[in-house]
């Protein structure tokens, strides 16, 4: 939190946060592309899963979230209250870490394996 906590209820700040155990999909991207990168990898590692066109039907999937991300402005994780004064900042994905997060662990799996595409 940032700035004095003057002015700030405890009731309302409660009710502005949402705290959840699990993830889901509708609210958070990176929770459903590492499930995609999850599947992925499982797909291109050598048994008992070895199955190549999932890991391309998962990674053609992972290429139309990017693609889609990428005509979207990403948020800098900064909230403001009506005055414009920053109260919470939150950790925020920028367009690198999307694709690092997409991407990086499927290419580390597939070094050793067979080309998907082959």
């Amino acid at each position: 939190m940032h700035g004095e906590p003057q002015g700030l209820e405890e009731d309302e700040l409660h009710d502005a946060l949402i705290f959840k155990l699990e993830p889901t999909l509708d609210e958070d991207v990176a929770y459903g592309v590492r499930l995609l990168v999850d599947v992925a990898e499982r797909s291109l590692s050598d048994s008992p899963f070895l199955d190549p066109t999932t890991a391309v039907q998962a990674i053609d999937r992972l290429h139309d979230i990017l693609r889609q991300l990428a005509r979207r402005p990403f948020p800098d994780g900064r909230h403001h209250d009506s005055t414009g004064a920053v109260r919470l900042t939150v950790p925020a994905m920028t367009w690198d870490a999307s694709v690092r997060l997409a991407f990086d662990e499927i290419r580390m799996a597939g070094a050793g394996s067979r080309s998907p595409a082959g």
